[in-house]
């Protein structure tokens, strides 16, 4: 018995093969630097030298002596010099890269919120303000933003860090204003004729159904400050993170190109991490559209 087709034949492109080969190819580029730097940070230097192309004598003795001699020179606070080693990098890199996604993911959740809870002439500035500001090409902020911390004491110091991006101005803002803006009236009646007030709405209500979208933009914002050293660079020069520490540690004439791969591939760790756990969710919201709650 003859199988009958169940749907229209879908005709290939013309050149469809063409642009297959040159994607391949395109990959094969992509993933041969990161190829050798991966075996480079298993291999001793003299090894890796002679033929780098090599898949032989595998050791660890690259990622030992990161802990003792991977650090990134500091003055203490009683002026005298001193160093950060990996175990305190690791530290404030935490520490910086937690709070700062916290911080760069929250503040949009709150504004995005009230100018779409109460529409007026104030919340209508502020959106277009987002629009204006993202539109302009602003450049030479950073010196006046690093007077603006030492004037208020905050410069040089990580929890500074968190409140200088505890801002609105980014494209976070419109996305939760355009979430809180679509949902229902109902809603907030329905919590109302409860007793509820704005304060209890906001985090019981309205933070849940978009809790999807600060997931991922804390990801995302998580994996940008990971591998930030020009915040760092510039507004903490004595609380150094591993990115910092990297871009130090690459330009010493001492170091050799083994440990610097084995740093960097440390480095990479969490952040690849985080992409293969939370894959689904990010390559999804992006082939979506955008970001969705």
């Amino acid at each position: 018995m003859k199988k009958q087709r169940t749907g229209p034949r879908i005709k290939e492109p013309k050149g469809a093969k063409v642009i297959m080969v040159f994607l391949v190819i395109y990959a094969v580029c992509l993933i041969f630097p990161y190829t050798i730097a991966v075996n480079g940070a298993f291999r001793d230097w003299g090894s890796f030298v002679d033929n780098i192309f090599a898949w032989k004598d595998f050791t660890l003795e690259n990622f030992k002596k990161i802990f003792t001699e991977f650090n990134y020179p500091v003055t203490m606070d009683n002026g005298m010099p001193g160093k950060f080693y990996f175990v305190g990098l690791l530290i404030n890199s935490v520490l910086f890269s937690v709070g700062c996604a916290f911080a760069s993911s929250t503040c949009p959740l709150i504004v995005g919120y009230c100018t779409a809870r109460f529409p007026n002439a104030f919340s209508r500035f502020v959106i277009n303000l987002v629009y204006v500001l993202m539109a302009l090409p602003i450049v030479g902020t950073i010196a006046s933003e690093i007077q603006m911390t030492q004037n208020l004491g905050i410069y040089n110091t990580i929890p500074g860090m968190w409140f200088l991006k505890f801002n609105f101005l980014g494209m976070y803002t419109l996305i939760y204003h355009a979430n809180f803006k679509s949902m229902a009236k109902e809603y907030f009646e329905a919590a109302y004729m409860d007793g509820a007030g704005h304060f209890t709405i906001f985090t019981k209500i309205m933070v849940p159904m978009v809790s999807k979208t600060w997931t991922l933009a804390f990801l995302l914002s998580f994996i940008g400050f990971w591998s930030d050293y020009g915040t760092p660079l510039y507004f903490m020069p004595d609380n150094p993170t591993l990115s910092l520490a990297l871009l130090n540690f690459n330009k010493l004439p001492g170091s050799i190109e083994t440990m610097q791969l084995a740093a960097a591939l440390l480095l990479a760790i969490p952040s690849l991490t985080l992409f293969v756990l939370f894959r689904k969710k990010i390559v999804g919201n992006i082939q979506t559209g955008g970001i969705k709650g």
